[in-house]
């Protein structure tokens, strides 16, 4: 690397990614490995869009308001407007399948971007499950957010803060234990009509017996008792 580059390192936005290339070409080097030639993204027309020329112009002047309009006709560059979110969501999931069953393409060559994520997230997860289509949705998350931070954290607090009923269903809710979801639920209804909490009543061996009625069952039982009484 120069001396004027290194002068200047601390102003270039790319300097960390050029430093790992002269890195990895170095390591090449001195291994005897053949580096083939460069790709210039800035070249035209550009890699990535040699195919599409439309696509090739868009990269170019999406920001240039002073650009002349595209004259050519256009096939990979289409525009629907919808009434509302669940419909455009609907359109795209309709054309993610046509372009897998007619055009050869598999899920994960396709991409959906949106200028803000939290608008759509809930209602792409709703529909492309009602579609049948897998997607990973690319989200920053807050690491208290993390399933292994959250287990971590509440085996801790169960001990902190004394079995509390929060601390003990945080640990079983973070979703790395081996309960499924219709137990967790069951416990959990149990554990707050009976006012289950405490170190003592979590770790103690006696047995819990206390009555919970789900449903009807027991009123109806109870109208049939009566109606036999009735009727002797």
């Amino acid at each position: 690397m120069s001396t004027s580059y290194e002068k200047n390192k601390d102003e270039d936005i790319f300097f960390v990614t050029i430093n790992t290339e002269n890195k990895l070409k170095k390591i090449a080097e001195d291994n005897n490995i053949s580096i083939e030639k460069s790709i210039e993204l800035w070249k035209k027309p550009y890699p990535r869009f040699k195919t599409s020329e439309e696509l090739s112009y868009l990269e170019e002047n999406i920001f240039n308001y002073t650009c002349e309009k595209y004259k050519l006709k256009t096939k990979d560059i289409s525009i629907f407007k919808a009434n509302n979110s669940y419909e455009e969501i609907e359109n795209l999931s309709e054309n993610i399948i046509k372009l897998c069953k007619e055009k050869g393409y598999r899920y994960k060559d396709i991409a959906v971007i949106t200028r803000d994520l939290s608008i759509y997230e809930s209602i792409i997860k709703a529909i492309f499950e009602e579609y049948e289509i897998p997607c990973f949705i690319d989200k920053k998350k807050e690491i208290d957010q993390n399933p292994l931070i959250i287990l971590i954290r509440s085996s801790m607090e169960i001990f902190t803060r004394n079995w509390s009923y929060e601390a003990v269903f945080r640990y079983v809710k973070s979703g790395l234990l081996t309960f499924n979801s219709y137990d967790v639920d069951i416990l959990e209804n149990y554990v707050l009509a009976s006012g289950i909490k405490g170190k003592k009543k979590w770790t103690s061996s006696e047995k819990w017996d206390t009555y919970i009625q789900y449903g009807f069952e027991k009123i109806e039982d109870e109208e049939k008792r009566s109606f036999v009484r009735e009727n002797k």
